[in-house]
């Protein structure tokens, strides 16, 4: 594919699928208004918490925990979320006791109540750089504050050179059971090309060796769109996967970061196609991790989050987001709650983000229709109309479902965001520029 296509595909994905906070919304804040008053936001958490919604019970509104750990000992190029640079003695102990604060804030808000949980997720920057006494006080918080009865699953991100068998040890005591381990890749070449630190890989192994002792789920996090890789880089990678024990990969193919001068390879789109078979060959364990879904972790799923940017959506068209690490600490003083920058979709988006979620699988007609009141077709007439003469999309058994690879797929599933895109001017295009933004010399791959 062209170089061209390339850049003006990237940017377009940057803006509908990178994570701020580092938990997974949809779309991105580019398409959401700032429209919410907060006096009436923090009414709606409090009427979401005294709701059906929040019961544990009910398996369609399960509520995760997410708790955003900005520190890393070294920032790497490509990284799409909020972080900081570890510099000074005491800032993760601060910052913990600012999450705390949060909790305790929403715990007010419940009418002091423990908010029943289903998933914990203590994600990036390097949330294991916490020391074992900085998990004992995390989980204190999360203990004292939230109902955790009912937890499914209890996950926690980071670099495989800070896992200790005293901290794994510790971890399992409070039922911690799936570990991820963000490899990214095991190129020594392309990890320092952007940035990155290099593995201990016996201390990878040793670890991976002890979670199986301690029957804890272990994950490793592969990237196939890092600057510098080559499908040889890729393939060694995979290779030394199936040496190791782990229980499962997740392969992230799509571009998140949100660097615009972050370049990519000319050869980025033959470059996961030969990833994803090779990989099939291999049979590893492994799912494509953006957009779809996790047994665990639904994007559907209502998710409260604590830390600086991080952010939290528990009705399906409202999120609030959190500002970062200053910020974050002024309004937790004032001790007003919710703390947070809400923003709002309207309907229309609303119904985009369905069917972008589900595309990639199917979009079911029907139940866009008892979710939506009209028809999907009526609703936007020229973009299916647009998939269909490109052969991206068919009909079979009352589902929509996509007749191309998954990165085709999401690239032509931009055109539901095309009157919205400010950034490109679209509204300006014609139908045949419009043709020609999204296909390059009709080279398309199918399933």
């Amino acid at each position: 594919m062209h170089t061209q296509f390339l850049k003006k595909s990237k940017y377009l994905l940057l803006q509908f699928l990178k994570e701020p906070g580092g938990f997974s919304f949809f779309p991105s804040s580019f398409f959401w208004d700032k429209n919410i008053k907060n006096e009436d936001a923090g009414r709606w958490l409090e009427k979401y918490f005294n709701s059906e919604y929040s019961n544990i019970s009910d398996k369609n509104n399960k509520l995760n925990l997410y708790i955003h750990i900005p520190f890393c000992t070294r920032i790497c190029s490509y990284c799409n979320c909020f972080k900081k640079l570890l510099s000074q003695k005491g800032e993760i102990d601060k910052y913990i006791e600012y999450v705390g604060k949060e909790a305790r804030l929403a715990y007010e808000t419940n009418n002091k109540k423990k908010i029943p949980i289903n998933t914990i997720f203590i994600w990036w920057g390097t949330p294991n750089l916490l020391s074992k006494e900085q998990f004992k006080n995390l989980y204190t918080i999360i203990e004292e504050y939230f109902d955790i009865s009912h937890l499914e699953q209890f996950l926690i991100d980071g670099h495989p050179n800070y896992y200790t068998i005293e901290k794994i040890d510790y971890l399992k005591t409070i039922w911690v059971n799936r570990l991820t381990f963000a490899v990214q890749t095991f190129d020594e070449a392309v990890l320092e090309m952007n940035n990155r630190d290099k593995y201990n890989r016996d201390i990878l192994k040793k670890n991976l060796e002890y979670l199986k002792r301690k029957n804890i789920a272990s994950n490793i996090d592969l990237l196939i769109w890092l600057k510098w890789q080559t499908f040889k880089s890729v393939k060694n990678d995979i290779d030394t996967l199936k040496r190791l024990q782990v229980d499962n990969v997740s392969v992230h193919y799509f571009m998140n970061s949100n660097n615009i001068d972050y370049d990519i390879t000319n050869n980025y789109h033959e470059l996961i196609e030969q990833a994803k078979q090779y990989l099939q060959e291999t049979e590893l364990p492994h799912r494509a991790s953006n957009i779809q879904e996790d047994y665990f972790a639904s994007k559907r799923n209502s998710t409260l989050s604590l830390g600086a940017t991080a952010v939290t959506n528990i009705f399906w068209n409202t999120i609030f987001q959190k500002p970062e690490n200053k910020g974050y600490y002024e309004m937790l003083d004032t001790w007003n709650f919710p703390v947070h920058s809400w923003l709002q979709i309207t309907k229309k988006d609303e119904m985009i983000k369905y069917i972008y979620l589900n595309l990639l699988f199917w979009v079911n007609i029907a139940e866009f229709y008892n979710l939506y009141k009209t028809d999907i077709f009526e609703s936007f007439p020229w973009e299916f109309r647009f998939l269909k003469e490109n052969n991206i999309i068919s009909i079979h058994s009352g589902n929509i479902v996509s007749n191309k690879s998954d990165y085709i797929t999401l690239l032509y599933a931009g055109i539901f965001f095309i009157k919205n895109f400010a950034v490109f001017h679209l509204s300006d295009y014609n139908k045949d520029e419009l043709k020609n933004f999204f296909s390059d010399s009709g080279e398309l791959i199918d399933k």
